[in-house]
């Protein structure tokens, strides 16, 4: 909306919108969806946050993203997970700060991605919000047809996810 408002105030903005959020002494509550949807060339869900005692706000990026290509047709589910159970979603606290940090409240160790509309994913990118940080043992994604799981990618070895970074996959196909 428009309107002046006062000066003196400190204004708290999250993005998305979250009605269930909380905000206290500059720490934003909110929930990163362990289930998220997949957008072909996009994403659905990807924190920010913002505070201001002025009149513009400027959001930073609370995640990291991984992206995923699907090049095989049937693909009905995707899931990412850290290799020693690391909390990667859920509900977090997020100081709202030049470089915003979180800490689990509420955690889930893996992220599953369904399709946006239909059964099965379109061929193309899609990407997943993760919580950043580094993942001591790596990490595997894995695609599901229907009930059948394929790991289509698993990094052994410790790899760090930076908050606002993107890390990219190869295309994948599932026999």
């Amino acid at each position: 909306s428009e309107g002046t408002a006062a000066t003196a105030d400190t204004y708290y903005a999250l993005y998305p919108y979250d009605a269930e959020a909380v905000v206290a002494e500059g720490v934003i509550t909110t929930t990163l969806p362990a289930e998220q949807t997949g957008v072909k060339g996009s994403f659905t869900t990807h924190l920010a946050v913002a505070s201001t005692t002025g009149t513009a706000l400027s959001f930073s990026n609370v995640c990291g993203l991984v992206k995923v290509n699907v090049a095989s047709d049937n693909v009905t589910k995707i899931e990412f997970k850290g290799n020693s159970g690391e909390a990667v979603a859920g509900s977090v606290s997020v100081p709202v700060s030049a470089e915003p940090a979180w800490t689990s409240v509420t955690a889930a160790t893996s992220v599953s991605m369904v399709p946006a509309a239909g059964a099965t994913f379109e061929q193309g990118d899609y990407y997943f919000a993760i919580l950043p940080q580094t993942f001591a043992a790596g990490f595997k994604v894995t695609a599901y047809k229907g009930e059948n799981a394929s790991v289509i990618r698993n990094v052994a070895t410790e790899f760090t996810l930076e908050r606002a970074d993107i890390i990219g996959g190869k295309a994948f196909g599932i026999e």
